[in-house]
């Protein structure tokens, strides 16, 4: 950890893990898993406790609507003497490890949507699923690659859904457009959930800059039916509730979003918005290189496309799995879209075989410059080299037969129709010389079809998924689907009447 120390950490009741963190970080806040305490005083305390009415409920809300330590411990005392339950010594122990688990000894402390070990505990849940103690160190490395592969999986998944699928607006309010393009999917949508919520509020002055938010509602998920006081100064963008959950998960709470709204405030202060739950913290996680754009790669675009259509097509599959008419028309679309894959398959292949070709006939070809000897030397006329890329004279095969004893004796003549190569005349040219003859040739090509010419097809191309279904035909006569009226053995009666 680079020789810093832990802030807060939350773990379950180990003594021994306890004495090392009091140790090795005395400055670090340590809370006890919830989960566990309730469960373990659930068996101690749960048939004692049901046996007396109205105790449950005023001890549970004694610890989830305690806002303040000195609240805690004023409720408490007062339920323990309403029920007259001093004397019970597990009511007691837990009254006496308060400090640790009761969420109001951690109301300032960050603690992002976190009571419990939730995390490790599930993390743990799925180790045990796919690994065993009898296991081997390369079973075990296996399936840790396979859990990882999974875990990757799903994050990609989660990454373009935040990137491709546009959340559903609540109220189309301001506020709500605006996290909208700065939070991640999953924190957007409780962002939105504590925006509904203020629809359960109402509220009013009490003093200058000092507002009391009570419910009207019977209850609120989270925050029950209690009343809370927002401090709220919009010249200065400074805002703080009660509650304390913007110094618990870092993300407004309903109140100070309901003065913000009454208070006619329409652009959220950027110093309330944890840049860990905004697109940036990703995007720092990377370091950025000079004068190279922060663009996602190509292949980046394809994993990210393949996760959400995976995710559609299962969509599908699951609903055409209802019915077998579903099924029959999920393998029909199946076969049609391996059809036109198929097609589309061949059509690249022979554009990429044309560029190919192109690219090659368009490449100067590079042959060896002819050497003459001194004895070719009257007879060749070799024109002076004026580059690599100057253009050859254009030899042909075919060569005019002499008329006359003066085109043999001719030195003029027969450097015309003599090649520039050693062979003498009447020769097989080698295979070489037939080589070097057809790649100086032009590139003959074929010539272009004519849409207007030619016999014309039958029945335009249709892809598979554009062709309808044919057409059924009906008996005018008996309305039966399996023959017409000239067919149909009724012909000459009258019509049926529907």
């Amino acid at each position: 950890m680079d020789g810093v120390a832990l802030v807060n950490i939350i773990t379950d009741q180990d003594g021994a893990m306890r004495a090392g963190i009091e140790k090795m970080f005395p400055n670090t806040t340590h809370r006890n898993c919830r989960w566990h305490i309730v469960d373990k005083a659930t068996e101690e305390i749960g048939p004692f406790v049901a046996k007396i009415p109205g105790l449950r409920e005023e001890m549970n809300d004694c610890i989830n609507c305690s806002l303040t330590p000195q609240e805690f411990e004023t409720r408490w005392n007062l339920m323990i003497q309403t029920f007259n339950v001093q004397n019970h010594e597990n009511i007691a122990a837990l009254y006496q490890k308060r400090s640790s688990w009761v969420p109001a000894y951690f109301m300032q402390k960050f603690y992002p949507f976190l009571q419990t070990t939730q995390r490790s505990e599930g993390f743990n849940a799925v180790l045990k699923k796919y690994i065993s103690p009898a296991n081997s160190v390369l079973e075990f490395i296996l399936q840790y690659a396979d859990i990882q592969a999974k875990i990757m999986k799903a994050e990609k998944k989660e990454e373009a859904d935040s990137s491709l699928l546009t959340a559903k607006s609540w109220c189309w309010h301001p506020i709500e457009q605006q996290m909208e393009k700065l939070y991640t999917k999953n924190i957007h949508t409780r962002f939105q959930y504590e925006m509904s919520y203020t629809m359960s509020y109402n509220i009013r002055q009490v003093a200058e800059n000092t507002y009391e938010v009570y419910c009207i509602t019977h209850f609120v998920p989270n925050y029950h039916n209690s009343t809370y006081h927002v401090y709220a100064d919009p010249p200065n963008a400074n805002y703080k509730c009660t509650c304390c959950k913007f110094e618990r998960d870092d993300i407004v709470c309903c109140h100070i979003l309901k003065a913000m709204v009454q208070l006619g405030v329409c652009q959220m202060p950027l110093a309330y918005v944890l840049r860990r739950w905004t697109w940036s913290a990703e995007e720092n996680l990377v370091e950025e290189l000079p004068g190279q754009p922060a663009v996602m790669p190509e292949e980046s675009k394809k994993k990210k496309w393949l996760a959400v259509t995976c995710n559609e097509f299962k969509g599908l599959a699951l609903c055409g799995n209802e019915t077998e008419d579903g099924r029959k028309i999920i393998r029909n679309h199946m076969k049609s879209m391996k059809k036109d894959l198929a097609s589309l398959k061949r059509e690249t292949e022979k554009r990429a075989k044309k560029a190919s070709a192109s690219s090659d006939a368009r490449k100067p070809t590079q042959s060896a410059p002819a050497q003459t000897t001194q004895k070719d030397c009257h007879t060749q006329q070799v024109p002076p080299e004026e580059g690599p890329s100057c253009p050859k004279p254009r030899q042909t095969n075919r060569q005019k037969k002499p008329t006359g004893p003066s085109s043999s004796t001719n030195p003029a003549v027969r450097a015309t129709t003599v090649p520039t190569t050693n062979a003498t005349e009447g020769s097989i040219p080698t295979a070489a010389e037939q080589t070097s003859e057809t790649s100086e040739a032009p590139n003959i090509r074929d010539p272009r079809v004519s849409n207007t010419k030619g016999r014309k097809h039958k029945k335009a191309y249709h892809k598979p998924l554009d062709t309808g279904r044919k057409e059924v035909r009906v008996c005018k006569q008996c309305g039966s689907t399996q023959h017409d009226l000239r067919m149909c053995p009724q012909r000459g009666e009258l019509p049926v009447q529907n």
